[in-house]
């Protein structure tokens, strides 16, 4: 048959349809059994009508009554990558043979359809793409034909085979799918990709979402890139747009960094997927994400390589911070958890490892780099940590400590503020001179009875004029001052109305620890007051508040003086009366008796 008029009967054409289906139903309507029969009659090759044949397509033009352009749409091709339907596929993403189906359409196309019975039923072209699982129209996984469509009245099988399935909700992604190759978009991110790039993306994020769950890393798509588990879960998150799936990489890096010898290794599935695909072609944009994400989320050093070598370092591990920031991964593990609060922390994991963002914890590592320990700060200032201690607890050099939630404190001081400080040290010290008596300043502070920051203060503040410095190098230490001087100041150094810890015993006559032991127990006060000179906090307590104590209670120490008399004897004295401790302080302080009870045995 060589001529190219049209056939008796021509069918209704469907744009989902194959073209060997519609050639199959245009045989049968004009009374041929199988597309085979009509093949042989024609001399029409079947291949040539699979593949739209240009030496054939016009005798199949004329045949059905359908334009050349929709019965090319879902023709075979030979390529990597070919035109399908509306979109781009894999050659690989396609079946070869027509044999899936959907039991529920081939009723529906019996039941509503108007051509001949025999001629009714048709192939759907989204049911050759792989990554179709299920009908997208019914919701049920797609079936096999034991043979060829062509070999099958469709009619009787319809008729002798009941759908194994009910009807259900489509799966998202074979929807999308189907309405990709039909030339339905909504402009979202997944549409942007060609079809076969955006499958494979939600088949490779749903085996990281697998592997996730499973804590573990792999190269491989568990049963390939047509895994239906894996492409739903995959495209729950890649319909969410880019955003969503730069979260769901940022949850997976932290769930399985721990898990990598080497940190690119975390997307070696990725890796392995795009590494040979052209940074400006149809994966560019997909490698891209990947690319940012693994610069901005996994340690790496610059000019190392992942898809593209990495420009410079955007993430670090306390090991590597502690190279280039030349401080101690404890330190580092503090001030990331501790003074920053983990906002830069990216994951922890093996322990105490952690991975943050350099950038944001960049100007507290930089500071803390330019910190000094306490002890550095001392052997720097010359004098030992006993001074240093002093020195920091009276208010004279500003330091930072670790979180409260260490096992051990550390506090670093400014190396800045250790540099100024010793300047104002040098600025004040004046030639020797042989009329004055001067002594070491640790000396001076047990002749003077003056504490050790008190009389450094009286430096700085140009109080004290006879200040040397023995030798060369600087040292606090290696200061010497004149005792006289010191004493010559006044020592009315607070308000008349306070009494310090050391005045308060002797005014109860008592001893130091028991006014700390009445502090600690809340029976006294104590108020912190600026020295007026030094301007140091000293504890300082109320001359009323204790007088008030005096007329209230009577200290052991008090009774033992006034009697002339061993404390344990009249302890024991006064327990053989009745009389108790007004309050259960430490041992090594005095009691303390309510002056009522006292009276009250006559003692």
């Amino acid at each position: 048959m060589s001529d190219t008029r049209c056939l008796p009967t021509c069918v209704l054409f469907h744009k989902d349809e194959t073209p060997e289906s519609l050639m199959a139903r245009t045989a049968r309507a004009n009374s041929f059994y199988s597309l085979a029969e009509f093949c042989g009659f024609t001399g029409v090759p079947r291949a040539a009508i699979a593949t739209m044949n240009e030496q054939h397509l016009d005798r199949l033009v004329d045949w059905t009554g359908v334009g050349s352009a929709d019965l090319m749409k879902f023709a075979s091709r030979s390529a990597s990558v070919v035109e399908f339907g509306f979109d781009q596929v894999r050659k690989t993403q396609l079946r070869g043979s027509s044999r899936r189906y959907c039991p529920h359409c081939f009723a529906h196309d019996l039941e509503q359809g108007t051509d001949q019975p025999n001629a009714r039923i048709y192939m759907r072209a989204t049911w050759r793409f792989n990554m179709i699982s299920d009908c997208p129209d019914h919701g049920v996984r797609l079936a096999e034909l034991p043979v060829d469509f062509d070999l099958l009245d469709l009619r009787d099988f319809v008729a002798t085979t009941k759908p194994k399935q009910e009807e259900n909700n489509p799966s998202p992604h074979s929807k999308y799918f189907s309405d990709r190759l039909l030339g339905r978009t909504s402009g979202s991110y997944l549409d942007s990709l060609p079809l076969y790039v955006a499958a494979e993306l939600c088949s490779v994020l749903g085996a990281l979402k697998q592997k996730m769950v499973d804590n573990k890393i792999s190269e491989h798509v568990p049963l390939g890139m047509a895994n239906p588990e894996c492409l739903a879960s995959g495209y729950s998150i890649a319909c969410e747009g880019r955003e969503s799936i730069w979260k769901f990489l940022t949850a997976y890096v932290v769930k399985v960094i721990g898990r990598a010898t080497k940190y690119p290794m975390v997307f070696s599935l990725p890796l392995r997927w795009l590494r040979d695909e052209s940074a400006d072609g149809d994966f560019g944009s997909v490698r891209a994400i990947f690319q940012e994400h693994a610069e901005c989320h996994l340690p790496m050093a610059p000019g190392e390589s992942f898809l593209e070598p990495v420009p410079r370092r955007r993430v670090h591990t306390t090991y590597t911070a502690a190279k280039e920031y030349g401080i101690s991964e404890g330190r580092i593990r503090d001030i990331l958890v501790n003074q920053d609060d983990g906002k830069s922390v990216i994951a922890t994991f093996k322990g105490r490892g952690i991975v943050f963002h350099r950038d944001e914890a960049h100007p507290l590592l930089e500071a803390a780099s330019q910190q000094l320990t306490t002890k550095q700060a001392a052997e720097r200032l010359g004098c030992a940590m006993t001074q240093m201690e002093a020195l920091l607890i009276g208010g004279m050099l500003p330091f930072t400590s670790n979180g409260a939630s260490s096992t051990r404190v550390y506090r670093w001081v400014s190396e800045l503020e250790v540099n100024n400080f010793i300047q104002r040290i040098r600025s004040r010290v004046t030639e020797p001179s042989a009329k004055y008596n001067l002594v070491p300043i640790l000396t001076a502070t047990k002749v003077c009875r003056r504490i050790f920051p008190e009389i450094i203060a009286l430096i700085l503040d140009g109080t004290l004029k006879r200040v040397h410095m023995n030798g060369s190098a600087f040292g606090l230490c290696n200061i010497t001052v004149d005792p006289d001087e010191i004493d010559g100041l006044s020592d009315t150094g607070v308000e008349e109305d306070y009494l310090g810890r050391k005045d308060a015993a002797a005014f109860l006559r008592t001893s130091v620890e028991t006014i700390k032991d009445l502090i600690d127990l809340g029976v006294l006060s104590a108020t912190i007051v600026r020295h007026k000179k030094t301007n140091l906090p000293m504890d300082m307590m109320l001359l009323e508040e204790l007088n008030e104590f005096r007329e209230k209670y009577v200290v052991l120490d008090d009774l033992s003086k006034t009697r002339q008399v061993r404390s344990i004897k009249v302890r024991f004295d006064l327990e053989k009366l009745g009389v108790q401790p007004a309050h259960e302080g430490s041992r090594n302080a005095s009691k303390v008796y309510h002056r009522s009870d006292i009276k009250r045995v006559g003692f």
